[in-house]
């Protein structure tokens, strides 16, 4: 069986002496896993299409097991991430995360985060910690745990100065509710609480990125006081749901500090 479609390679492993094991994401298939044959070779065909991050069409023939690339065009290998160890580390990280979540089934919403957040990387003209909290909130949204934020969980007031996201059941909490609860556990189903205080900047910032297009989410700004806020929280939320970590978000983290 022959099928072509367009992805983003998340993964590529060496194999055997010559060849490239590959992961794809693709809007139709989600992750497709392609063996890439001859593809470490000087002057292969496939060198460029089979590297990590590129965005390339695949024809691919799948025998018995075994997926095999028979051709492939790249459309966009994000050279520009090549400028900024933080900015291809945060690029690792993202195609870590999108590898963890993806299905076998159906990836378009996830691609399409990829490929924007791939390219305001690859420009490098947005706040790379912008970028970061910007993905990690969205893919918890595309995974299913979308905030809601529009008022207080307890009072169903509005929030107009500095409240609380309660993480875990993705609600927000204002202050004088939270002042009321003396640090009482929020969560309602046996699940242990996870709260961080966030300014009404930042819960602007959350509300912009849940309500934006895909290829809007980035188009924010925060002043320099708020955005350590802002990205903790995002990643904070996304880990407690995934209910895991990564070591590229490790290797992240010391790149940035150096």
């Amino acid at each position: 069986m022959i099928t072509t479609f367009s992805g983003v390679v998340i993964r590529s492993c060496n194999s055997g002496e010559s060849d490239r094991m590959i992961t794809v994401l693709c809007a139709e298939y989600g992750k497709v896993t392609v063996l890439a044959k001859g593809a470490r070779k000087t002057g292969s065909k496939f060198m460029s299409s089979a590297s990590l991050y590129c965005y390339s069409t695949f024809t691919v023939q799948k025998e018995e097991e075994i997926s095999f690339l028979r051709e492939a065009d790249a459309h966009n290998t994000f050279f520009g991430l090549h400028n900024s160890l933080p900015a291809i580390a945060l690029a690792g990280y993202a195609c870590a995360v999108c590898e963890d979540v993806a299905t076998e089934d159906e990836g378009g919403m996830l691609m399409r985060l990829l490929l924007n957040t791939l390219f305001a990387l690859s420009e490098g003209k947005k706040d790379i910690r912008i970028v970061k909290a910007a993905f990690e909130l969205t893919v918890s949204c595309i995974c299913g745990f979308l905030p809601d934020l529009s008022c207080c969980s307890i009072c169903g007031g509005g929030i107009s100065k500095e409240s609380y996201l309660d993480v875990m059941n993705g609600t927000v909490i204002c202050s004088d509710c939270k002042e009321r609860l003396n640090g009482e556990k929020t969560a309602n189903d046996g699940t242990a609480s996870v709260i961080c205080p966030i300014t009404p900047t930042v819960i602007t910032a959350l509300r912009y990125i849940i309500s934006a297009d895909i290829k809007r989410i980035f188009s924010f700004s925060v002043g320099e006081d708020d955005l350590p806020m802002l990205e903790a929280v995002c990643e904070k939320y996304l880990l407690n749901h995934l209910e895991r970590s990564f070591d590229a978000l490790d290797f992240y983290k010391t790149v940035r500090e150096v």
